[in-house]
């Protein structure tokens, strides 16, 4: 090898040149190994892209559900409550009903009582004139 000093301008820019091709093609070397990185890192990200895309249209899926149950829900208090103030008017209905009822057997009861105590007395009398008759 010869040293600097003894070499010609020519052939030392064309060893220059050379290592600088030899370092860029180094460096290409290196950027195409990065890009292969990228381009496993961008798979994966792909992958999860996908991911969370089929998880966002799970948890969409669920919220329809969870709003249909809750829709069902509302409908089926909505009937219970009208259902409840159908029964309150029926049980208030047939109370109303029932008061009157009782208050016309207890006006039957006392009417029988009455006459059932007219009778008793009309019985004793008769019992009672029967009885002097026999006496006189």
């Amino acid at each position: 090898m010869q040293t600097m000093e003894g070499m010609s301008t020519a052939a030392e820019l064309r060893r220059l040149t050379d290592r600088m091709e030899e370092r860029f093609d180094l460096v290409d070397e290196r950027f195409d190994l990065v890009d292969e990185r990228f381009k496993i890192v961008d798979g994966r990200f792909e992958l999860v892209d996908k991911r969370f895309d089929d998880v966002s249209a799970e948890f969409h899926r669920i919220d329809l559900r969870f709003q249909t149950v809750e829709a069902d829900m509302r409908e089926i208090r909505g009937d219970l409550k009208s259902s409840t103030a159908e029964i309150r008017a029926e049980m208030k209905e047939t109370s109303g009903e029932l008061r009157e009822e009782l208050k016309e057997l207890r006006g039957d009861l006392k009417s029988m009582q009455r006459t059932m105590l007219y009778g008793f007395f009309a019985l004793g009398g008769f019992l009672l004139t029967y009885a002097g008759f026999q006496i006189s």
